[in-house]
């Protein structure tokens, strides 16, 4: 897996209604969090953090990878 640009997040029609999958997000000034990346239909994008409250810019994300085959 690798980061990929803020601008290729999934398109999501409601980021409120939760069908934004949680995802790694990357910002210069932050570095790597867990949160969730989007795009809006008209190509605008966004990206949050759980642990990190502020207007923060982020601008790369990569989906989370898949967990362990055995606990």
């Amino acid at each position: 897996m690798e980061w990929r640009p803020i601008e290729t997040a999934p398109v999501s029609e409601d980021i409120f209604l939760g069908d934004v999958s949680p995802c790694l997000v990357y910002g210069p000034d932050v570095g790597v969090r867990i949160g969730r990346a989007w795009r809006y239909a008209d190509g605008t994008v966004g990206a949050d953090s759980a642990m990190l409250c502020g207007d923060w810019e982020y601008t790369h994300w990569m989906p989370l990878p898949a967990p362990p085959s055995e606990a």
